[in-house]
């Protein structure tokens, strides 16, 4: 239940929180997150490796990406050259998904709007 600011009246939810973070779950061991709220929010653990060690995820995400903003903004999508894609796949991504996404959507706003 959840009841608005100002309001007397419970408003039902059902919610599931998906808690991330970039740390393992050491911060139980070191006392600086609490076991009891660690089990409630633990369900399923994902365990997803960084962007780096996945680089074949890059094509993949580098699509969906481009797809996505070029829909969003109304650009007319466009294939990426092999040889951006090679240097796509060479880079590191200290940023992982995030950062990808970030450079996708900056390159997207710089195409041409469709004229359809």
């Amino acid at each position: 239940m959840v009841q608005r600011l100002g309001s007397t009246r419970n408003i039902p939810l059902h919610a599931r929180v998906i808690p991330q973070s970039p740390r393992s779950g050491g911060g139980v061991a070191v006392g600086t997150f609490r076991l009891d709220l660690f089990h409630r929010l633990r369900g399923v653990h994902l365990r997803l490796p960084p962007l780096r060690q996945r680089r074949g995820d890059v094509p993949l995400l580098v699509e969906h990406y481009l797809r996505k903003y070029t829909d969003r903004m109304r650009r007319r999508a466009i294939d990426v050259a092999p040889a951006v894609m090679a240097d796509l796949e060479a880079y590191e991504w200290p940023g992982n998904v995030r950062e990808l996404a970030n450079l996708i959507e900056g390159e997207a706003s710089l195409l041409p709007p469709d004229q359809n």
